[in-house]
């Protein structure tokens, strides 16, 4: 997906505009192959690093469970996927998306509003298709389902999935039976591409809400016309935004890096080269406060939940935290057309949910 080169992209930035108190910043990558131990081991190492590193970056939400607590107890700060048990109860690890569970409350927001639009009464009846993961499961608490019925959305099945499963059909006639009006997924990469298919080979032609990882690493997978129409809720500026200066920048960079960087594009990269400008931002704010002889993740933090509607420099991701809320509220709506995102909403935030059984 070219993580590396995205990361290279935002550092370089970073440091051909000072760096950091005109410092450069080095990001160090390591692969730990999805498995839980190996990336506990990969910690492990990686925190007994010279210099030692300020900020760990990491999108898995069950190592993000794994390694809460230790970030607070070795002094560091995380940035992480935004499954409620990787940021609850606050300790050290924060997001750069809205927590699934609130883009999720976003989502249902916006559906049913449209749905009213449409001439249509409420509720909505929405059945739920995703994996049976704890990124999967991400969205789905007693806070997030009980917003989703108190605003219009009548939740009126679940079918949950395997990773490796590329036939759910059975799971979508389920669905069907029950006479449901939408569906929603949260899923990434592979994880959207069986609904898709099982949604044409039984010629049901449901509207589908998704994931910003339903993004254009699974448009490539399927035929054009399998994608045309899925909604999908971003929390970056789309790669289709042609005339959008960050875009522009992010194209001729990857370019020149690597030529055929289009057939591996996906929403991480426009992330994470925001990310490293976001991080470079934090740290230098931490720097004049404290200097750089008492940097720590107290001093980190501090920057972190005073942040306040901030973007980075090519306006990609739109940043805002508090000492209540770790994770990032604003998000929009998108549809595919023609193989392309194209946002189809302005920027709006998402209600904040606190999921009490992690407190």
């Amino acid at each position: 997906m070219n993580i590396d080169v995205a990361a290279d992209v935002g550092a370089e930035y970073v440091n051909e505009h000072g760096g950091i108190d005109g410092v450069p910043i080095k990001v160090t990558s390591i692969d730990f192959g999805g498995e839980i131990e190996r990336g506990l081991s990969a910690y492990e190492r990686a925190k007994m690093m010279e210099p030692r590193p300020l900020i760990f970056v990491h999108w898995y939400s069950a190592l993000g469970e794994a390694l809460h607590d230790l970030y607070v107890e070795d002094g560091f700060t995380c940035f992480t996927s935004t499954a409620p048990a990787t940021i609850y109860p606050l300790g050290n690890s924060f997001g750069t998306m809205p927590l699934y569970a609130e883009s999720f409350c976003g989502f249902c927001d916006w559906l049913a509003e449209k749905w009213q639009k449409e001439g249509n009464e409420l509720p909505v009846r929405l059945g739920v298709i995703t994996w049976d993961t704890a990124f999967g499961r991400g969205f789905i608490t007693k806070e997030s389902y009980a917003y989703a019925e108190e605003h219009g959305i009548e939740i009126v099945a679940e079918e949950f999935y395997k990773l490796t499963d590329v036939d759910v059909t059975t799971h979508l006639i389920r669905l069907r039976e029950t006479g449901v009006d939408w569906l929603y997924n949260l899923t990434v990469s592979i994880g959207p591409v069986p609904v898709l298919k099982g949604l044409v080979e039984l010629g049901w032609d449901v509207p589908l809400g998704t994931a910003t990882g339903c993004d254009w690493s699974v448009v490539r997978q399927v035929p054009l016309e399998y994608s045309e129409g899925i909604y999908m809720y971003m929390f970056i500026t789309s790669w289709d935004e042609e005339d959008h200066p960050g875009i522009q920048y992010m194209k001729k960079k990857f370019a020149e890096k690597d030529p055929d960087y289009w057939d591996k594009i996906t929403f991480v990269q426009v992330n994470t080269v925001s990310e490293q400008m976001y991080y470079a931002y934090i740290i230098g704010e931490a720097v004049k406060e404290v200097g750089w002889e008492n940097l720590s993740a107290e001093a980190i933090k501090k920057q972190i939940v005073s942040t306040k509607d901030w973007w980075d420099p090519l306006k990609l991701v739109p940043y805002s935290f508090s000492p209540e809320r770790y994770t990032p509220k604003m998000m929009r709506m998108t549809q595919v057309r023609n193989g392309k995102f194209i946002p189809i909403t302005d920027w709006f935030p998402t209600h904040q949910i606190v999921p009490a059984e992690l407190l």
